[in-house]
Formats: structure tokens, C-alpha cells, sequence
């Protein structure tokens, strides 16, 4: 079988919108969210899908905790992880954190990053709803809300954030935060449970570009302020 291609999941994103786009224009709202659910999920089964996020300053409101870290140099990118974490880098694709599963079934950080102003590049229509960079694109897309859809522009942003949504678990703790920094701007959705911790982060920096961190913590050593610490260890490799 051929190997599907880090955009395949983006071309069938703009093939359900197609068929959006004619629910919209013969059915009404209510329809036009079955449609979603039908291709997405519904908020029951993906909880991401209407939660909204925390907005809190890192510098403002959590402590730098004590946390040993070493760094890693990977082909695009500069981290500094934990001890006993692996770390892979990635490139765009949904559920790419799933591919090496049989391989990381321990600790694991999957990180990937794009250029500055790469989503709207790949969407230059979204410059036509007033979204001019990647953070406006990244913000837009994380308080996407399925109850709240009423139009093709919502339902293309639940879209995305459907399939930028990585493995969290059962999601039964999910919280999603909005975390501001100097120069960058993070979405980080997290699940601490009992069987262990995950965390997906989707950083922009408007200078270096877009950064995405999933963290799979089997054995739950992590919590937000320490992931926050390991996110402000990211750099682009110049």
C-alpha cells in the first residue's frame, strides 16, 4: 500500500469542507453540525472539539520548578528534555505521534516545527477573514468550539482543530491553557491521569515560526509548570 503524505489528512480536511460548503448553502446550522460530528467527532468522544482555553502568563503565575534537563539537537530544532525521555521529530501528519508507538512505548517527546508563516501559506484565504499570520491561524483554531459553529469559516477551524488534536488520552482531564511568554504564544492541551500524563503543544513564535511539542509522560514525572519550563528550552536551529 502506498504511504499516505504528511498532507494527506489536509487534503481530506478541504474535501469534507467541500461538502460544507453545500450543507451550508441547503440545510441549515443545526445540520451543518451533525455534518461535523459525522466527519470529525462530537464533543463526547473528542472533548478538545468545545473545550476553551485558560489564558495565563508564564511569568506572572507559575514558579520555575527544579527540573534537571538535557538538551537535544535535533535536524530543525534545539530541546531540553528530562532524563529517560526519547525525543523523534516529526513533520505534519495526523496521529504522526501513533507511527512509532511499537518503538517509544516508554517516555517520548515528538516535536515538529515549519517556517514563519507557513499555514498561511498553505491557506492564503484565510488573509480574507482577517488572519494574517500563523498565531492568528494557531489562535483561531484552538478556541474553535463545535457548538459554536455557525458558518463555513467555524466549521473549517473545528476541522483543523480536530486533526491537529494528538493523542491526550481518554481525555476525561483535559484542560486546555493559552500561555503567553516573550515573543511566542502556546496552546497547551493537557490530560494528567492515572495512566499517565500527556501534553500537546502548539507554540508560535513570531519570529522563529511554529512549533509543535506532544509528550507522552508514561510514567507522569511532568506537570504543566515543568512542561512550560521544557517549551521556553525550544529553538529553531539556525
Amino acid at each position: 500500500m502506498k504511504k499516505k503524505g504528511p498532507f494527506h489528512y489536509i487534503i481530506a480536511a478541504i474535501t469534507l469542507l467541500i461538502g460544507l460548503i453545500l450543507v451550508i448553502k441547503f440545510t441549515g446550522k443545526d445540520i451543518l453540525r451533525l455534518y461535523l460530528e459525522a466527519g470529525v467527532g462530537n464533543c463526547k468522544e473528542l472533548p478538545i472539539l468545545c473545550a476553551v482555553p485558560q489564558e495565563i502568563f508564564a511569568k506572572d503565575s507559575l514558579m520555575v520548578p527544579a527540573l534537571e534537563l538535557l538538551p537535544y539537537t535535533l535536524k530543525k530544532i534545539k530541546i531540553s528534555l528530562p532524563p529517560g525521555f526519547n525525543a523523534v521529530e516529526e513533520d505534519i501528519r495526523k496521529v504522526y505521534y501513533k507511527k512509532h508507538k511499537r518503538l517509544y512505548d516508554g517516555a517520548v517527546v515528538y516535536v515538529l516545527y515549519k517556517d514563519v508563516d507557513f499555514f498561511t501559506g498553505l491557506f492564503p484565504e484565510l488573509k480574507k477573514i482577517g488572519i494574517n499570520d500563523d498565531a492568528g491561524f494557531i489562535e483561531r483554531t484552538m478556541s474553535a468550539d463545535l457548538h459554536n459553529t455557525n458558518s463555513l469559516a467555524d466549521a473549517f477551524f473545528v476541522i483543523m482543530k480536530g486533526i491537529f488534536a494528538s493523542d491526550l488520552g481518554s481525555q476525561e482531564n483535559l484542560k486546555m491553557v493559552k500561555l503567553y511568554s516573550p515573543g511566542r504564544i502556546s496552546y497547551i492541551n493537557f490530560n494528567i491521569s492515572e495512566k499517565g500524563n500527556y501534553f500537546d503543544s502548539n507554540l508560535v513564535d513570531k519570529r522563529e515560526g511554529f512549533f509543535k511539542i506532544y509528550i507522552k509522560d508514561t510514567q507522569s514525572q511532568l506537570d504543566l509548570e515543568k512542561v512550560i519550563l521544557i517549551l521556553s528550552t525550544v529553538e529553531k536551529i539556525s
